[in-house]
């Protein structure tokens, strides 16, 4: 015997999912929700105002982080501008008891030797 299922449908109760959006382009053309007064030009021209100051702000703080930045990098460089560098380099002292003659034309056996002029 197959299995019915019932669904339980609430009853028609307001709720937020009813409400009506009004488009966004209506609301600019100045018509606005039905149920809400008009608004005003002053208002907008003031929210509009508000949000371009927070904007501009938003740019101040990320360009004085910026600079903060750019000051403390060169401020921490300033400590390492001058180093004391000491090189000791490797010595070998190796007798030599060849007899060593160096020629100005020299074959491959011998020791060659040039002049240079500067």
């Amino acid at each position: 015997m197959p299995k019915s299922i019932d669904d339980v449908i609430p009853p028609e109760r307001k709720s937020i999912r009813h409400i009506p959006v009004p488009d966004r382009n209506t609301l600019r053309k100045g018509r606005g929700h039905p149920h809400l007064p008009p608004k005003e030009d002053t208002r907008e021209r003031r929210q509009r105002n508000s949000i371009h100051m927070i904007s501009y702000s938003k740019i101040a703080l990320w360009f004085l982080a910026a600079v903060a930045v750019i000051f403390l990098v060169f401020s921490i460089s300033v400590l390492f501008t001058s180093a004391e560098v000491t090189v000791f380099p490797k010595k070998l002292s190796i007798p030599v008891d060849l007899p060593l003659v160096a020629k100005r034309a020299a074959e491959s056996p011998e020791l060659p030797f040039e002049i240079v002029n500067l």
